[in-house]
């Protein structure tokens, strides 16, 4: 069956058949098929009622019940009453609505006779008022015979489609929770384990000590014979170490680079003598090299880095009458320092020199310049500007002094 126990708590519908009342009971005689309204009342073992239907208008073949709430109720064993209204027709004269009990079973669902769904059409064999329970896997009663009858009422009324209940879903859940919880215990318990093991010594197996003892062994007798051998060599032929040859060995090193080192400056002064050269080719004509110019060149035979830069006297400058020329060539005085300096020696100097031919600057504010008629605040600031020149002129006099 799909339910493995029925309960109360399945119960979908009840069907009354036969419905009838007797005249006497002890002989089933004189049996009044024609009831106006009965309904069923649900009861426990104790009589105590858990349901009670609504009135339907009696049937002399099938008396339905489908429209039944749902009992929570987990009993296997009830209690059922049939109460059915009497006939007007056995009353001895006309009052108010007489019941009485039509019948009163007490049903085991584990006893229950199923009624097949190919029974549509049949009726109780024997019995009247005979109940046909109908739960989700099929309609039970306690009549197991059946017989064809007239009706074409449906016996076991609607067909039910076994489908999974609340309440077997429940316990599918309640399995599936606990599957899932006993994997996840097991799994924690593995993990337990294996951290112990791992954090246990291993035993060493006893063969493994046997072969490393012997390995040992061996290679302690090995070594005893190497020894035996070199005290017997250096018995027939002493000998001596050599000394060390590391301080040589730095030596010839430091020789090799110091060398390496001493050729590389010897092609940089000439490279950088091979620029200044070329340089006082490119302003020769400009009068700088001229005997009242601001630069003595070398004499002929003679390192570049012999020639002498002149410091600029403000004086001297201030008495030229032509100043156009006067500005020119301090102009050109000021580019040759700062080639010079930045693009041969590259040497930083004390103050920034700014080539704007006849009217440079320095530290871009100074002017190296007289006007055709100076103001005296130009003139005070000519002179600043030529003291700070002539502090760039002698930074580069000094290098070139010390490089000759």
């Amino acid at each position: 069956m799909y339910l493995l126990k029925r309960k109360l708590r399945h119960l979908n519908a009840i069907s009354v058949y036969n419905v009838s009342i007797v005249r006497d009971p002890a002989t089933s005689e004189d049996v009044v098929r024609t009831i106006p309204n009965i309904f069923v009342v649900i009861e426990d073992m104790k009589e105590t009622c858990l349901y009670a239907s609504e009135i339907q208008p009696g049937s002399r073949f099938c008396t339905q019940f489908n429209e039944m709430p749902h009992l929570p109720y987990t009993l296997s064993k009830i209690r059922l009453k049939i109460i059915g209204q009497v006939p007007e027709t056995l009353l001895r004269q006309t009052q108010d609505p007489v019941w009485t009990l039509l019948a009163s079973y007490v049903l085991d669902f584990a006893h229950l006779s199923p009624v097949l769904a190919a029974d549509a059409t049949q009726s109780p064999k024997h019995g009247i008022n005979v109940p046909v329970l109908h739960f989700a896997d099929g309609s039970f009663s306690i009549q197991g015979e059946f017989v064809q009858g007239q009706s074409t009422t449906n016996l076991v009324g609607e067909r039910y489609v076994k489908s999974f209940s609340f309440n077997g879903a429940l316990k599918l859940n309640k399995l599936m929770e606990y599957c899932t919880q006993l994997q996840a215990d097991l799994d924690e318990l593995s993990h337990k384990i294996d951290t112990a093991v791992i954090e246990l010594p291993k035993p060493i197996q006893k063969g493994f000590l046997i072969s490393a003892q012997k390995q040992l062994e061996s290679e302690v007798r090995s070594r005893k014979e190497k020894a035996k051998l070199l005290e017997a060599m250096c018995a027939a032929e002493p000998f001596s170490l050599p000394e060390s040859t590391e301080e040589t060995r730095t030596k010839e090193e430091y020789g090799s680079i110091y060398s390496e080192y001493t050729n590389i400056l010897h092609d940089l002064r000439l490279f950088e003598a091979q620029k200044i050269g070329q340089l006082l080719v490119a302003l020769y004509k400009t009068g700088l090299c001229a005997p009242d110019g601001f630069i003595t060149p070398h004499s002929k035979g003679e390192s570049v880095y012999n020639i002498q830069l002149k410091k600029v006297d403000s004086s001297a400058i201030l008495n030229r009458a032509d100043r156009l020329s006067s500005n020119t060539l301090l102009g050109y005085y000021l580019l040759f320092v700062q080639v010079l300096a930045s693009r041969i020696l590259y040497l930083p100097l004390p103050h920034h020199l700014s080539f704007y031919g006849s009217t440079s600057v320095i530290d871009n504010k100074l002017p190296l310049y007289l006007n055709m008629s100076s103001t005296q605040q130009h003139i005070s600031d000519f002179e600043r500007a030529l003291d700070c020149f002539n502090l760039d002129v002698m930074q580069v006099s000094q290098f070139l002094e010390r490089h000759r």
